[in-house]
């Protein structure tokens, strides 16, 4: 799945598949910034956690500005 990012602070919605989810801002086509949560997401547990995660890149923002790509890959 990909969707155009404008300059500046960009939002995705995606849906949630089993597997650990990854997501990359690509630029020109190229790779600037990859990210893989570190949870994994799974079909079945013994309880239901309805905390909400949220994974950062804790990147200072020192990419150059400009439009992009944002690429949710499945792991």
């Amino acid at each position: 799945m990909r969707q155009a990012a404008p300059a500046g602070l960009s939002t995705l919605r995606a849906p949630l598949g089993l597997g650990t989810p990854a997501f990359r801002l690509l630029r020109g086509g190229s790779a600037v910034l990859s990210m893989t949560s570190p949870w994994t997401v799974q079909g079945e547990a013994d309880f239901q956690d309805l905390l909400y995660r949220a994974v950062s890149s804790f990147r200072e923002p020192t990419i150059p500005g400009g439009e992009g790509t944002i690429e949710v890959l499945k792991k």
